[in-house]
């Protein structure tokens, strides 16, 4: 197993007012709950929102923002006057990436239709749902990508966080592994700590993990065996089916189920203007998949789009830092404020 990621020392710079939590949606008995956080500036009348999809591989973890959120970020958005949204969602094993989605679009539909009238039982603030954005990090950037490509309507606009699965037609998903390759797994991991979580029973459904859950080394093992395009689509063998084909034939060869969950091969000129965010050295996510993402974003004529490239920063470069710490990240709320209009 690899060393354990602790949650990151508190940044005593950073105070949040306290989160109202809402239900978006129920399934199998399990809640989905979303926390609102409202800026204290706001005392009445409709605000724009950003959306926040928290990472772990699409396999783990949790909304709190005490753990692995960018803090950079809330606190910039609430300032600026923007309600945060941290969101609750399926894991993978044993639900697949479509479960995802669909909860992406309930989050969405909650938002956009009663959310506000279950709010106005506390507050006179409401949630404008013609300015939403959403961000993500890691597993979450993935979610926004999601969002931006199968929600309707779009989101105004994108904070790419180190963003994972943009371009899963690589060998960093295709591959099977013989030789240690991620970050904090100086080993290559036993397939016996892992195949109980692959064979979860269908009737399970996971929303929340702590930090240091069995389920942290899953993503590295998924891509260890080239599982995880398997797991995330739920068709076995694919990664296999396409890792036996030239390049340029990978993105044709994709199942017509399976195509909505491939975000570069998507990408039309309708896609939200993205912020881009990824460390240059990151062991986790390599940089590429925000390039490629990008390209596929200028390729397709999307305007306004930006990449921050964080030299020598890895998929922590942002752990309880402040905007004012790394250069760049004070750019980001500026121009989310621009595209929320």
């Amino acid at each position: 197993m690899s060393t354990p990621v602790p949650a990151p020392p508190a940044n005593p710079a950073f105070s949040f007012p306290d989160a109202k939590p809402y239900v978006y949606q129920t399934l199998d008995g399990t809640d989905y709950p979303l926390d609102i956080y409202l800026p204290t500036s706001a005392s009445s009348g409709s605000i724009p929102a950003l959306i926040y999809f928290h990472g772990g591989g699409l396999v783990m973890g949790n909304r709190s923002i005490n753990t692995w959120a960018p803090k950079w970020l809330i606190a910039d958005a609430l300032e600026a006057g923007i309600a945060v949204i941290m969101v609750t969602y399926t894991f993978l094993s044993p639900q697949s990436g479509l479960d995802i989605l669909r909860d992406i679009q309930a989050c969405f539909k909650h938002i956009g239709g009663s959310l506000n009238s279950e709010l106005a039982k506390t507050t006179s603030v409401k949630i404008d749902s013609r300015r939403l954005a959403v961000s993500g990090s890691s597993a979450g950037g993935w979610m926004s990508y999601m969002s931006g490509l199968h929600m309707n309507p779009k989101p105004k606009a994108i904070v790419s966080i180190y963003g994972m699965a943009a371009n899963m037609l690589t060998p960093f998903y295709l591959d099977v592994k013989t030789k240690p390759f991620m970050w904090l797994t100086p080993v290559l991991l036993a397939d016996a700590d892992f195949l109980p979580i692959l064979k979860t029973p269908a009737t399970e459904r996971l929303t929340s993990t702590p930090l240091e859950s069995p389920r942290l080394d899953y993503y590295t093992w998924l891509l260890q065996k080239g599982l995880f395009i398997d797991v995330l689509t739920d068709q076995p063998g694919l990664t296999a089916h396409l890792r036996g084909l030239p390049e340029s034939a990978r993105a044709a060869a994709i199942p017509a189920h399976a195509r909505p969950m491939f975000p570069h091969i998507n990408v039309k000129s309708n896609f939200p203007p993205t912020f881009f965010l990824h460390g240059t050295d990151d062991e986790a996510v390599p940089i590429d998949e925000s390039r490629v993402m990008l390209k596929a974003c200028e390729d397709a004529g999307v305007k306004s789009c930006r990449m921050l490239e964080i030299e020598g920063g890895n998929h922590d470069f942002d752990y309880e830092k402040e905007s004012k710490d790394v250069e760049g990240l004070a750019e980001v709320v500026p121009w989310l404020l621009k595209q929320l209009g």
